[in-house]
This record gives C-alpha cells, structure tokens and sequence, in this order.
C-alpha cells in the first residue's frame, strides 16, 4: 500500500486525510444504508457495523429474519474522513446517529453492535432516553465489554499494526481487500483506538429496554466472563455461540434464530443465559 501512514497519523485533537478523500456531499453523513432494498417488518432491526469492517459486514444477513426487517447502518467516516474528528468519542457518534435518525425511527425498532459499535449503540439507547424519544424494544450486543470495562489502555497502535488488523478484518469478513478499503478500514480502526482510551462510563445508564448480550467461544477479548457487567446496564440476557469474533457476519442460523425469537423484541426481557445448543432448539 502506497502513502496510508500520512492519512493515518490521528491525535485527541485531528485527523489528517488528503483532500481528495473528502466528499463534501450530504449522503456523506447519514447514517442508514442505502444501496439495500428494505422489506417493512414488525420490527427495523438497525445493525452498526464495526468500525474497519465496512458495509460488507452484513452481507450475508438476509434483509429480513422472520418479522424483522434488517436495516444497515453505516459510519459517515467511511466515506467522509473528517468526520472521525469531528465524533471522536463514542459518545458523540451516538450524538449524532440520534440527531440523523431520531425523527424518523419507527415506533417498533432495536439496535445491534458488535465490538465497540456495540458501545455506540448502547449510548444511542441511552441518548434517545435523555431526549425523551422512542426507546428501543431490545438492544443486541455482540462481541463487546460493557460500557464501565470498556476503556483501553496503552499507546496507540503503530499504522503497521493497523493496517494489518484492517486487512485480517477484510479478509475474515470475506470483503476485497483493495488498498483503497484498507487505508480506510485503518483509518477508522484507529479512529476507534482513540474513542476507546477516551471512553469512560462508570457508573452506566439503565436502559429501559432489554439487552441481549452475545459473547463468542472463540473470542477471549470478549468472552462470557468479561460481558458479565451489561447486567448493570439493564436488564440482560447473556448468549454465548460458537466461533471468532467475526463469525456474526456469516449470519449464522444460531444468531438468526435469537434474533427472530418472538420474545426477543417483547416488552419483557427472557432472562437467564441461553447457550448455542438450547437457541438451535
């Protein structure tokens, strides 16, 4: 890859990016999908991508799973670098998926993040409360510690670092790992890296919506253990399947199926864990 260090050099305070990066248009900042056709559910199910993963992420998820209709979201800093300093926390970037999205969110929707984006839509959750607006039916976090051991230490990662993270990312997703998408996907995984050591939520708002927590086998950076705390985020139903970090973008029957579970979007939370096994059933 040609030159990405010099796009890829961020403080707290900047981001620098060539000019010819920047598309100063307006479907640079919405958030919601739009090159996907959507089919009217029961419930919009709102999926943020992880930061360096890109739209192709969800690929492979059908555009509904039973009543629900799947809706894709997407960072505005993919396609407008300044945005990442301009949302810088994750704080901000719910901020701003609210401010985007607010008026027009149906009566009957939820949000699902995995990684860090599942902190971005936990605080969406917790802004739309502060707003006084529409609450979501159920939160669905996948792969992520919960907002008060969510904070990362250490130095920054090298631009080496993360240009590989960025290309392992694509390759395991199953996207064309182009220098172009690459540059990006660094670019907003360090972009993520300063959001994370900013972070901070100790005492976390209770949602008063159901949370669905769902930890990966195969992902000790998140595993059952480390989600425990989303319970003092809400009510929560913890989930544990088989697989990486990634495999939530293969749309795993599994997966699916808590989904689609009729109770999934209820008024009341399940409770309890459910094991990868028992949601199969």
């Amino acid at each position: 890859m040609k030159g990405p260090a010099s796009t890829l050099k961020l403080t707290h305070a900047q981001i620098f990016v060539r000019e010819a990066d920047v598309q100063h248009d307006e479907l640079s900042h919405r958030w919601l999908d739009r090159t996907r056709q959507y089919y009217r559910g029961g419930v919009d199910l709102f999926c943020l991508p992880r930061a360096g993963c890109g739209l192709n992420q969800f690929g492979r998820w059908p555009p509904t799973v039973g009543d629900i209709t799947v809706r894709v979201l997407r960072f505005p800093g993919d396609y407008d670098p300044l945005w990442w300093a301009a949302y810088a926390s994750f704080t901000a970037q719910a901020s701003d998926l609210v401010a985007d999205l607010g008026e027009s969110l149906p009566g009957r929707f939820a949000l699902f993040g995995h990684g860090s984006s599942a902190l971005v839509a936990y605080e969406a959750a917790a802004e739309l409360a502060r707003r006084g607006m529409t609450a979501p039916v159920r939160l669905i976090v996948s792969g992520s510690r919960p907002p008060q051991h969510a904070r990362v230490a250490g130095p920054l990662p090298s631009d080496s670092a993360l240009e590989e993270a960025a290309l392992v990312a694509c390759l395991e997703i199953g996207g064309n790992p182009l220098p172009s998408l690459v540059e990006a996907s660094a670019r907003a995984l360090r972009a993520e890296a300063i959001a994370s050591r900013a972070y901070e939520a100790p005492a976390p708002t209770w949602l008063s919506c159901p949370i669905t927590a769902i930890s990966w086998a195969q992902d000790s950076s998140a595993d059952q253990a480390a989600m425990a705390a989303w319970a003092e985020c809400g009510a929560t139903t913890f989930v544990t399947l088989d697989g990486s970090r990634y495999r939530y973008a293969q749309a795993p029957p599994e997966l699916l199926k808590i989904i689609a579970f009729p109770d999934s979007f209820g008024p009341e939370p399940a409770g309890g864990m459910i094991r990868s096994g028992e949601a199969e059933g």
